[in-house]
């Protein structure tokens, strides 16, 4: 909770402030420090219990009490759990503000770095003081026990059309004998035609043993195109096995050669022109390849619809640097899948299918030469260039795992495409913004900015930390990085060209098909006095429009000083002489000064009518003097007041 009367003393000394400005350029119509009391849930903890099962530590950080209907929505590497409530977890009355609950989940989990996420409100149903920091990523390891862990192996059909499918063991323990579960087939997303209790066999761990299951009563295969979802649900929390990752394998029937409906977009032009691989022989486009790796491909393209996206970790784990040839090419066959897969599927909302989009912005997603600095000399690779910390993942699906938990509306057009049959490309790239401010800090030192550029983790570690701490970034070019690296895992690229070569394009965020969604610099995101805390300015209010942008960055128009202008904002401790000779003559911004400028003059708008932590902080913490000169902008040489 925040000091109350620091809250209030700020508030009026910086509204007395504000009301002595005449002519702040206001970007949105609303009355300053004027706050609702509202809820703010958010999780801070995530652990296992001595059983195994996940434990939640949620706590309610706002001014007003949180109903226990609040959902939160849970997935272990990536296999949805499901959504519960305050309630069904055990809350019996309302959180009250500043209160912590620790809450058991029904999950368990078994085996060694396991990649939870939390989703508080999924569908933000809730108004909260807080809306940006609802996703709780960690990574868990089962110390305490050993235990059976079941994955669905097959699903098929015998010959008289019935269904049936297969269950092993990955786990650490045997399935006791008599243990009960319950099985589920879902039809085309949407209809449970099976729905009952199964015995499962004794299976041993690590085995080749397979449980049969037929449904019962038996369950015959649609028309043709049906697609069966299998899911395998605990009975009660007595079950001690490990279900989480036997939610959601699929099977289309009649079952064909998945690989058949990718034919047609690698046939596409722009598609054979992008698609390249860089090796000792030279930059091969997908037409020289060998048969060997596009046999590959096709392999991992059928392995991803049957598991619904998911790759099996790269073989060279994590490593970022000194790849050798076949750990390389195994990364990029999967990041060239998951990006086909996607674009098959058309699950986010990049608005253009690979044929629609340039060579140069496709390139980013399906070249080598995009993933990997290549060394002929050594023949070895280096993901993401070589750069620290690297904003890339050996596998693509542990980001993207991410991203459907930041953005529900994916993975909810994943379930249901004929009820969200497109999806708003605004919201998706706000609600990233949001997830950076919200998780995403600049080293507030040169030792952790050096810590941050030596970091041998990849952007898969990054994002799920054992110790769930912020990601640290050395600069807001590394931000930018990370933004576009996380975006490019949902095939949308970054544009990096621009009409002026002056403009700093390290830092900027722009799309080729979509330029009223424009960033000047990224900065802005990790801000600390722009901080999603309190009174929070909303993250679209950080992007501009073509216009805007045109007008501030790309050709604004350059503040001057004319001659003997009382007005002309000069350092008030220059000598009186020198003021008389500046004020002789007309002088004016640079195109520089003039950016950066209107760059820090856009966010002092909008701090004269959000008041967010951060400016109360720096109020609570200075004098009324500091408050002034940061709301009233520098004493520069041409620059004027803000």
């Amino acid at each position: 909770m925040k000091p109350l009367l620091c809250l209030v003393f700020g508030l009026l000394s910086m509204s007395e402030a504000l009301s002595a400005q005449n002519d702040i350029d206001v970007l949105v119509s609303r009355s300053p420090g004027q706050l609702l009391a509202l809820p703010d849930l958010a999780v801070q903890q995530v652990r296992l219990d001595p059983e195994g099962f996940i434990v939640l530590q949620v706590t309610n950080g706002g001014t007003a009490a949180l109903d226990v209907s609040a959902e939160i929505s849970l997935l272990v590497d990536g296999h949805d759990q499901g959504r519960f409530t305050l309630s069904d977890l055990g809350a019996e009355a309302p959180l009250q503000p500043g209160q912590v609950a620790e809450i058991k989940t029904r999950v368990l989990l078994a085996g060694q770095q396991r990649r939870v996420l939390v989703v508080v409100d999924p569908d933000n149903r809730i108004k909260e003081e807080n809306e940006v920091h609802n996703v709780f990523a960690a990574l868990l390891t089962n110390d305490h026990r050993d235990l059976p862990r079941l994955v669905i192996d097959e699903v098929g059909a015998n010959s008289e059309g019935v269904i049936f499918f297969a269950l092993a063991n990955i786990g650490t323990a045997a399935v006791p004998v008599g243990s009960l579960v319950r099985a589920r087939l879902i039809l085309n997303d949407s209809f449970v035609v099976s729905d009952f209790i199964i015995r499962v066999k004794v299976l041993e761990p690590m085995s080749h043993q397979r449980a049969w299951v037929f449904p019962e009563p038996p369950v015959i295969i649609m028309p043709p195109g049906s697609e069966f979802q299998v899911q395998v649900i605990p009975v009660s929390d007595e079950v001690a096995i490990d279900l989480s990752t036997a939610r959601d394998r699929k099977q289309v029937f009649p079952q064909t050669d998945e690989f058949l409906a990718y034919a047609t977009i690698l046939e596409g032009p722009e598609v054979l022109t992008a698609l390249n691989w860089q090796s000792t022989a030279g930059v091969q486009s997908y037409g020289e390849w060998p048969e060997a790796m596009k046999n590959e491909l096709a392999s991992r393209l059928r392995t991803l619809t049957a598991w619904n996206g998911r790759l099996p970790p790269a073989a060279s784990g994590d490593r970022l640097r000194n790849l050798g040839p076949t750990d390389a090419r195994h990364i990029y066959l999967d990041h060239v899948a998951h990006a086909l897969w996607l674009n098959r599927y058309r699950f986010v909302p990049t608005d253009e299918p690979f044929e629609a989009i340039q060579l140069p912005q496709l390139q980013q997603l399906l070249d080598s030469r995009w993933l990997f600095s290549y060394n002929p000399s050594t023949n070895r690779y280096h993901l993401d260039g070589g750069r620290l910390p690297a904003t890339l993942s050996p596998n693509p699906y542990v980001p993207y795992e991410l991203l459907t938990a930041i953005l529900p509306r994916v993975k909810d057009y994943e379930r249901f495409p004929v009820i969200y049959p497109s999806l708003d490309f605004t919201s998706l790239v706000v609600r990233l913004a949001d997830w950076i401010r919200a998780y995403v800090v600049i080293a507030d030192s040169a030792g952790e900015a050096r810590a941050a550029g030596r970091s041998e983790r990849s952007l898969g570690q990054v994002l799920f930390d054992v110790e769930a701490k912020p990601v640290v970034m050395a600069d807001a070019a590394g931000v930018r990085r990370l933004y576009g690296g996380l975006l490019r895992y949902l095939n949308t690229p970054l544009q990096f060209g621009d009409t002026s070569t002056r403009l700093n394009l390290s830092r900027k965020i722009g799309f080729a098909y979509h330029q009223d969604l424009t960033m000047y610099d990224v900065g802005r995101l990790v801000d600390p006095l722009a901080a999603p805390s309190g009174d929070a300015i909303p993250s679209a209010l950080f992007f501009d429009t073509e216009q805007e942008y045109s007008l501030r960055f790309a050709a604004p128009n350059l503040t001057c000083v004319e001659p003997n202008d009382s007005h002309a904002n000069i350092d008030a401790f220059a000598s009186w002489r020198l003021q008389q000779t500046e004020r002789a003559r007309r002088r004016c911004n640079s195109l520089g000064q003039q950016r950066a400028f209107n760059y820090r003059q856009t966010l002092i708008n909008l701090l004269h009518v959000f008041v967010p932590d951060g400016l109360l902080i720096r109020r609570c913490r200075g004098t009324r003097a500091d408050i002034e000169a940061l709301l009233t902008g520098p004493r520069g040489y041409v620059t004027p007041f803000y």
